[in-house]
This record gives structure tokens, C-alpha cells and sequence, in this order.
């Protein structure tokens, strides 16, 4: 762009301030208990280094990521907030990221600034910003990743910026390594500059130097190793997630992102000045080539649809079910980038001939009041403080209240709702003492809301699946299912709500057996 970029100073001053409003906005839902998912990361960094590996590898996990957090842990410490505050610094810092590189690439403050906003005030955003898991660390490399593809766009080759280059590659590796899904998205940014500069330049593309010798092998090595720790594993056992990553309907691939705020109204003001350029200039600009800045939008377009329509297709078609945010979370910077992308271009196409700012303004407010309208961020900072992200599974307190209220030798059947359950618990698991497998199954009283009782795991019909060895032992029941289906499932004890969750306590003057429990087929 032609465009007399900010001072690097006061484009840095915007960035921290995006990035300030990111951690003020969740820090309040970093409070509460740690849902299920958020269990388990702090289960595999609750004890010694040596425990990460396995335990996060019998989750179905790459321990990359929790290596870092159990780092994290040793300096920060092991609360809530202290844990959450790891993802909260990952999704700000890409906030600022996204602000800094937007503003560079479009000489736009006000660009940089939307983007930087949409990416900060998104509720997938605040989701993944304040949990304890693996999505924020990739929202951080999605960003820095488009800010380096869009900077490497105006090259003529890798060998120009191969710095950036270099970069860009280990950026996309971090994040697939952390979580592999991503790469599904990620990947098509260094495909989609290897096309450019093939069509530009395809004697200089072709030349190899021992640069690109050292990031394929470290490519391949990556992704060997990826595959032999995690990924082969989860292959085998793919079917598992198919409960709740299933494609069922086209309309899915609608719903799943805010299109219009994220995609279609930045996309109208720079299609009709495209347009309009086409028609005027038609006779002119016969041989004229995109220029980079084009070439990036369009990207920016593409991409997002592109890859959620192939995530749902690799899911419709029973390919691997892989239809859930979380998996190509990638994609929501780079539907921000395009935004402020969008006014970056309205406010250059228009310098000399109407007033860019207003028109950038108006773009701006449009896409940030259709975003407000569609997810209501704004409105429910009216009744701050408020936590913008509330996922009411309260392990602390139901943990808490086992330790309690419940005798020292009581047994607690607990029903976590894992995926991993429905396959795992069979009389066999007990029979062969897969110990690794039931520490598993029990993380969620075995992390930081430890329980000093013994902990059979069950499955979603509450009901042991060997015998017990004293049928008259106290036996409580903790379930990951709201009281009033828990009162449904279970004809005797008393059912008490925390949250999501429900623990069911034997009747008084009497034990709760395994035969006695009634269970609504």
C-alpha cells in the first residue's frame, strides 16, 4: 500500500492497549472451577515432569503444550487464575499481534485497531482465552502466521525475507505440534505463497539452499514424531469423538462463525470498489496484475470457508470427525484480519478523491455494531463485573463438600461423562489393573480438586461394573449431569446441584447398593 504507515511507536502504543482490553475481559471468567476438559490439563501438571508425557498421551494429547504449562505452573502457581491467566497472555498476545501487523500491512491505525478488537471480543475468542487447554497457544500462532503471510506477499521469493520465511514455518510447526488439527488451516498459508511466487518467479522458486533443506527436515522429523506420540493413537481411535464432532447438516457450516460481522459486511465495501474500478478502467488495466494487497484479501476470504467447509466435509463423509471449533479455532484470526484488511483498503483506494477516514469509520462501526448484535458482549459488560465465559461444572465445591461430608471410608462412583468411558470401563479394565487408564478415568478428583476417598469410575448408567467388595461401605455417586436428570436416574439418596454437576449421597439410615439403584432406561 502507498499509504504513509503510523510511527512504530504509536502503532506499539495502540497494541498494548488492544492487548490490556483482551486480559481485562478475562480475567473475571477466570475464576471459577475448572470444567472438565481444564481437569485434565491441570491433572497432567499436577505431580512431577516425568508424569507429563504419559499423561497427556493417554489423553490423546501432545505434550508439547504441557510441558510449557507445567513450566508455567512451577513459576505462577497451581489456582484457577493462575493457570487460566497461561491462555489469557496466548489469545491477548495475539490480539496485539494481529493490531501491530494489520496496522503495518495497511498504513491504517484504524484497521489494526478492528482487528485487533474483533479478535479480542469475539466469544470463541473469550472461550478459548480463558481456558486451560491447548486452543490459545494456537489463536497466538494463527495470528503471528497471517501477519507473516501477508508480509511475505509482496516478495518476489522465499530467498527475500527468508528470515520471515523461517519463522512462518516453525510458527505453523509450534502450533501443530501443540495441537494437529490446526495445521489443516495453517498449512495453506505457506502452499498459498509458494503459488505466488512460483507464478512470479519459477527459476528463482525452484532454486533449493540448505535453508530449505534444514525446514524440510525438520518438517518431517516433526511430523514423524507427531504421529509415533499422539496422532497414530488418536487415528486408531478416532470414533470416540464422533459423539460430539459429527457433521449432521449443511446448515452447521452457517452457524458455526459469525459470517456476517466476520466476513460479509467488511467484503461489500471493497467488492463494489473493485467493481467500480473495473468498469471505469476496463480498457486500461487489461494487463495489470492484483496487486499483493488484493491477493491478501481475497486470501483472507477464502481460507476461512475453504476450511470449514472441508472440516465438515472430513466429518459428513465419516473421514474423521473433526466438526468442532476447537479443531480449526485457526480460522477466527484470520476472519479478523480480514476486517481491518477491508478498511485498509476502503481508506487507500479513496486517498484523493473522497475522505478515507469516514469512510473507514463507517466501515469500522458497522462490522463492531454487527458483531455487538450478533454475540452481545458489550451489553453484558453493562452488568460488569461479569465473567463473560461461565461453564458451570463446579468440581471445586462438589469436591469440597465429598470431602466433608462424606465418612473417610465412603466410596465415590464417579461419572466424568469422558468419551474415553464409554470404551474403557469394563470389567476388564479393573481385571488387568490398567492403572494408567483408571488414573485417568478419575482425574477429575485427582488434580488440583483432590478427593482423599477411593474412586471407582462408571459409566453413564451409575452403576459399578464389578462387584463390590463391601456393599455396605457409604458409596456417594458424582455425576457430570445436572441434578434434575440425576433425581431422574437414580430412586434412592438424596441428589444435591453443583452446577452441571450432581453428587447423589446414600439415604439416610441405610447404604446405597449397587442392585438398589433404579435406573430410567
Amino acid at each position: 500500500m502507498d499509504r504513509q504507515p503510523p510511527r512504530a511507536l504509536f502503532t506499539l502504543l495502540i497494541s498494548l492497549t488492544v492487548f490490556t482490553i483482551a486480559v481485562l475481559l478475562r480475567l473475571p471468567s477466570c475464576y471459577e472451577s475448572l470444567w472438565l476438559d481444564e481437569l485434565h490439563s491441570a491433572w497432567i501438571v499436577t505431580d512431577g515432569i516425568g508424569s507429563v508425557y504419559q499423561r497427556s498421551i493417554i489423553g490423546h494429547q501432545s505434550p508439547c503444550y504441557y510441558l510449557q504449562l507445567w513450566i508455567w505452573k512451577q513459576i505462577v502457581g497451581g489456582s484457577e487464575l493462575m493457570l487460566r491467566l497461561n491462555s489469557v497472555l496466548f489469545v491477548a498476545g495475539g490480539c496485539g499481534v494481529i493490531t501491530y501487523g494489520i496496522t503495518k500491512w495497511t498504513s491504517s491505525l484504524l484497521a489494526g485497531l478492528v482487528s485487533g478488537l474483533t479478535l479480542a471480543i469475539e466469544n470463541n475468542s473469550l472461550f478459548f482465552g480463558t481456558e486451560l487447554r491447548p486452543f490459545a497457544l494456537v489463536i497466538l500462532c494463527s495470528a503471528i502466521s497471517i501477519i507473516l503471510f501477508l508480509q511475505l506477499l509482496s516478495s518476489e521469493s522465499r530467498h527475500q525475507r527468508a528470515g520471515s520465511w523461517c519463522f512462518l514455518i516453525i510458527t505453523i510447526l509450534i502450533s501443530t505440534i501443540c495441537q494437529p488439527t490446526s495445521l489443516g488451516v495453517l498449512a495453506w498459508l505457506p502452499l498459498g505463497l509458494c503459488g505466488t511466487w512460483l507464478i512470479k518467479n519459477p527459476r528463482e522458486f525452484q532454486r533449493i539452499t540448505w535453508l530449505d533443506a534444514a525446514l524440510i527436515t525438520i518438517t518431517a522429523l516433526a511430523m514423524l514424531i507427531l504421529w509415533k506420540t499422539t496422532l497414530d493413537q488418536s487415528w486408531a481411535e478416532k470414533s470416540m469423538w464422533g459423539s460430539f464432532a459429527t457433521a449432521t447438516h449443511w446448515q452447521q457450516i452457517w452457524d458455526i462463525w459469525d459470517w456476517p460481522s466476520l466476513l460479509l459486511i467488511p467484503f461489500i465495501p471493497p467488492l463494489l470498489i473493485v467493481i467500480i474500478n473495473s468498469i471505469r478502467n476496463s480498457d486500461k488495466q487489461s494487463g495489470c496484475k492484483p496487486s499483493p494487497t488484493i491477493i491478501g484479501l481475497c486470501f483472507l476470504a477464502t481460507l476461512p470457508l475453504l476450511a470449514t467447509t472441508a472440516y465438515w466435509c472430513l466429518s459428513s463423509f465419516e473421514v474423521v470427525p473433526v466438526w468442532h471449533r476447537r479443531y480449526f479455532i485457526a480460522v477466527l484470526p484470520i476472519l479478523a484480519c480480514f476486517g481491518g484488511g477491508c478498511i485498509g483498503y476502503v481508506q487507500i483506494r479513496l486517498e484523493g478523491i473522497h475522505k478515507p477516514t469516514i469512510a473507514g469509520l463507517a466501515l469500522a462501526f458497522a462490522i463492531l455494531l454487527c458483531l455487538e448484535v450478533q454475540q452481545r458482549t458489550w451489553r453484558r459488560l453493562r452488568l460488569s463485573p461479569v465473567a463473560l465465559v461461565n461453564r458451570g461444572e463446579d468440581w471445586r465445591r462438589a469436591s469440597e463438600w465429598l470431602q466433608q461430608e462424606s465418612e473417610s471410608e465412603s466410596l465415590i462412583l464417579l461419572d466424568s461423562g469422558l468419551i474415553e468411558g464409554q470404551n474403557w470401563i469394563t470389567p476388564q479394565l479393573f481385571k488387568n489393573k490398567n492403572t494408567a487408564k483408571l488414573d485417568y478415568l478419575c482425574f477429575p478428583l485427582r488434580g488440583p480438586y483432590h478427593l482423599d476417598r477411593e474412586v471407582i469410575p462408571v459409566s453413564a448408567s451409575l452403576q459399578p461394573v464389578i462387584p463390590l467388595a463391601d456393599v455396605k461401605r457409604p458409596t456417594y455417586i458424582l455425576t457430570r449431569n445436572g441434578a434434575s436428570k440425576a433425581k431422574q436416574r437414580v430412586a434412592t439418596g438424596e441428589v444435591l446441584g453443583f452446577g452441571r454437576l450432581s453428587v447423589v449421597r446414600p439415604a439416610k439410615h441405610s447404604s446405597l447398593r449397587t442392585k438398589e439403584l433404579s435406573i430410567e432406561q
